[in-house]
């Protein structure tokens, strides 16, 4: 095999690596945020329940308010039944009497409903606080653990940086120039082998010239439809 084709298909490998560590150093700033984001809408339901339980306990408060208006006005009607003077006024002053018990039992009724729903919403409160407690020391371990994974890729960014440097010095200029330009238009892939007469990186058959020159190794040969590099697969020994 052409020498400057092995050292770029050692460059290559390299490259790859660099582009997956590159790609795992980017997803992990937005797996952060996206930990922190439901974190987040966890925190905002919390909020949204004590507003409601706020909400409730302003309108219990009123209903009592109420609810104490009427009985003040129940005991000044009861108390009136023993100065009115005529039937008539006796027996509108029971009617007004007995409407008004019907009215306060219909707002005592409303305010149990009430303390019900916040006893509902206290439960659920108390339930998603100690969830949500739990959930932000989740977070903050799952964040520890990405932040702690992200230096570690940084290093081995740098490590493997240095390797593509010393590789690339190991081909010639206008080669690697050309190596790059491929890599940019082919996803990052720019070399590929000769798999059964198909071109290893668009799959189109080759030319059984083509397929010669490239075992012959003297000059490097590219796939006529996607223009990679081509190379054959060197048999292992006891192949």
């Amino acid at each position: 095999m052409n020498e400057q084709l092995k050292k770029l298909i050692e460059l290559q490998e390299v490259d790859l690596l660099l582009d997956r560590i590159r790609s795992e150093m980017d997803q992990i700033p937005k797996e952060i945020d996206r930990l922190k984001g439901e974190y987040e809408q966890s925190a905002a339901s919390l909020n949204e329940l004590k507003k409601k339980i706020t909400e409730l306990q302003v309108d219990r408060k009123n209903k009592e308010l109420e609810l104490r208006s009427k009985e003040e006005e129940l005991k000044k009607h009861q108390s009136e039944l023993f100065s009115v003077k005529t039937n008539e006024a006796y027996t509108a002053l029971l009617k007004e009497i007995e409407e008004g018990k019907k009215l306060k039992n219909d707002i005592e009724d409303r305010v149990l409903a009430v303390m019900e729903q916040e006893d509902a919403l206290f439960t659920e409160e108390k339930i998603k606080k100690a969830k949500l407690a739990k959930r932000k020391e989740e977070v903050s371990e799952q964040q520890r653990e990405l932040e702690d994974k992200l230096q570690r890729l940084k290093q081995n960014l740098q490590e493997v940086q240095s390797e593509q440097k010393q590789k690339i010095g190991n081909i010639k200029a206008e080669i690697f120039k050309r190596y790059q330009r491929i890599r940019e238009k082919k996803d990052g892939v720019a070399v590929v082998p000769v798999a059964d007469k198909f071109c290893g990186g668009c799959n189109i058959a080759l030319p059984p010239q083509l397929i010669n020159d490239v075992l012959k190794g003297e000059d490097l040969v590219a796939c006529r439809n996607c223009l990679r590099i081509l190379y054959l697969k060197e048999k292992s020994e006891g192949s």
